[in-house]
């Protein structure tokens, strides 16, 4: 008898050894912590012994609110219905995570996954359960992936057909959440710049504020051009800073001057250095991070704003609409709208109210 063993025997062994945290404690950690402050988060997850790994399942979880959050902002879904996965382990049924049925009156169980690198390995026997229960519900069956950031949404039986192996570099072009939930891809091209004012004593325009102060007085420029300015007595374009929440972030990566011109106020100014990609559901949703959750004393994150939906106290300051009117408004700007993630067209040419 060969009583050595390997060191992968004996990782192997521990890992069999250590019980995961189940799925039901992760489950009621995730919904409490959307009432707690920081602090007593910490606490929480200490009596609730969440682990670093367990840490990462519940990112998993959070990524589920957060898909749900963007399809219904969207505008294209009629209904959505969570599945209860302590039941079904209970009864060892391979659910999905959602029903959705979209205005279009598509029905669809869509199971959602998340990695923070750039491709997903499934388990064939997995992705064909996943499909014969959303047939045996008269469903279709989808795949949320959320990869290095991106979502895509694809079929049981393209995974099937791709040998299980997804990656975003070779799939994103055949994902469908364009095409179902009704998400658009977007290239706004260098030249754009927004100069914004910001005060620690006065009041917000707009309701943005962050380390500098209270945002007073926003210049949206179009290659050195003034096109839109917005200050405390010219509000009629404070939506259009709302709408541009989500290219103002991919500008701070690009380019950000902050002059500190004195101890209240201060003047950010951010340009686009280099095309840039963002989807539809990104810049209808990238508000709600920026808006602060009075009760928590920290901005919303799609699970406390989920919250605030239910309470009807909270609603989301734009529809897809609002953000393609604003968009159409840069003449001379050519952005560029894409409907399957592979060709762009002049967003002008499209006609908004079907889009």
């Amino acid at each position: 008898m060969n009583l050595t063993k390997t060191n992968g025997d004996i990782e192997k062994d521990t890992r069999s050894m250590k019980q995961k945290t189940p799925v039901q404690v992760l489950h009621n950690y995730q919904q409490l912590a959307k009432f707690l402050r920081p602090e007593k988060r910490e606490q929480l997850k200490q009596f609730l012994n969440i682990s670093n790994d367990d840490q990462r399942r519940i990112g998993g979880l959070d990524n589920e609110d957060e898909f749900v959050v963007l399809i219904q902002a969207l505008g294209w879904v009629k209904s959505c219905s969570g599945i209860e996965e302590s039941s079904s382990k209970a009864t060892g049924t391979e659910t999905t995570d959602f029903f959705v049925e979209t205005i279009a009156g598509r029905k669809i169980a869509i199971e959602v996954k998340s990695s923070k690198e750039n491709q997903w390995l499934f388990q064939k026997k997995h992705v064909e359960k996943k499909i014969e229960y959303a047939k045996s519900h008269n469903h279709e069956c989808y795949f949320a992936l959320k990869l290095h950031g991106v979502w895509m949404l694809l079929s049981g039986e393209y995974v099937i057909n791709h040998k299980c192996k997804i990656s975003l570099e070779k799939d994103f072009h055949h994902s469908e959440m364009n095409q179902i939930f009704g998400d658009r891809l977007f290239m706004f091209p260098t030249g754009l710049e927004i100069i914004t004012n910001y005060s620690k004593t006065k009041k917000s325009i707009c309701g943005i504020q962050n380390t500098y102060g209270n945002a007073v007085r926003i210049a949206i420029k179009v290659d050195g051009i003034r096109k839109f300015l917005i200050t405390t007595s010219n509000t009629n374009y404070v939506f259009l800073s709302i709408v541009l929440e989500a290219v103002e972030n991919a500008m701070s990566n690009q380019e950000q001057l902050v002059k500190m011109v004195n101890d209240d106020k201060t003047i950010v100014i951010e340009r686009l250095k280099e095309n840039t990609f963002i989807f539809l559901s990104d810049l209808i949703t990238a508000n709600i991070k920026k808006t602060i959750n009075k009760d928590l004393g920290e901005c919303f994150s799609f699970q406390t704003y989920t919250e605030e939906m239910k309470k009807k106290r909270h609603k989301n300051l734009l529809d897809r609409k609002i953000v393609l009117l604003g968009l159409c408004m840069f003449e001379n700007y050519p952005i560029l709208m894409s409907l399957d993630n592979k060709n762009l067209y002049r967003l002008k040419d499209f006609d908004i109210n079907k889009g």
